[in-house]
């Protein structure tokens, strides 16, 4: 997949499905997104750094989920991966992903930003 095509990161047209069109209840998703995955990856990288295998399984599935809604594939694919190494215990796997995480959140943010410019983290 090349992930660096905005529509393998985010696909607004599915999200706008998944919304009945509701343009405006998509920007406000995608806003809670920009805003709190910062916070969320800050606390899933003290939970890997701390061995706490319940609390970053759980906090990866909640990117994921929020990720999904959005319809943004490659941050909810890299978060299950996350949530599914935590899950199996594999902290090592789990810490590896960690920055395939970040910079699928980070890319993500951006193009979101671009469509929504009053979006700001």
């Amino acid at each position: 997949m090349d992930q660096d095509r905005p529509e393998q990161l985010i696909d607004f047209t599915k999200g706008l499905e998944r919304m009945k069109g509701a343009e405006p209840l998509l920007k406000r998703l995608c806003e809670v997104f920009v805003r709190t995955s910062p916070e969320q990856l800050a606390e899933l990288g003290s939970a890997l750094a701390s061995g706490d295998i319940l609390a970053a399984q759980k906090i990866a599935h909640s990117i994921k989920g929020g990720a999904g809604t959005i319809e943004a594939s490659a941050v909810h694919e890299t978060a299950y991966a996350v949530e599914l190494a935590a899950r199996n215990e594999d902290l090592d796997k789990a810490r590896a992903l960690l920055p395939d995480l970040e910079d699928a959140v980070r890319r993500t943010s951006r193009i979101i930003q671009e469509r929504y410019p009053d979006i700001s983290a």
